[in-house]
């Protein structure tokens, strides 16, 4: 999915509100147009942001993740370093053992 982001270059043309009105319109207090909070993959979003004569329509793409966190733990034989090591680990590359 896609979201369309509009900066402040806008020149207020109206093009892309013209273009695609499920995804564009024009400020209300300004004379910008906006991106609309949807998700999208409208062909019309696309041809809004070629057409804009600023260039000030970005597209942003979002990729659907999922993620899930759980607690390391190291054990070095010594009891006690094993019940402080269940803390949450950060995750380190280059550290063997670091806990928070």
């Amino acid at each position: 999915m896609s979201k369309y982001e509009v900066n402040d270059q806008c020149i207020g043309c109206g093009m892309c509100v013209g273009l695609c009105p499920d995804v564009f319109e024009m400020g209300e207090d300004s004379y910008q147009a906006h991106a609309k909070d949807v998700d999208t993959e409208d062909p019309a979003a696309e041809e809004a942001q070629r057409s804009c004569p600023v260039g000030a329509i970005q597209k942003k793409i979002i990729y659907p993740c999922k993620l899930s966190f759980t607690k390391a733990a190291f054990f070095d034989g010594n009891e006690k370093n094993a019940e402080n090591s269940a803390q949450t680990m950060l995750w380190n590359p280059t550290a063997k053992n670091t806990t928070r």
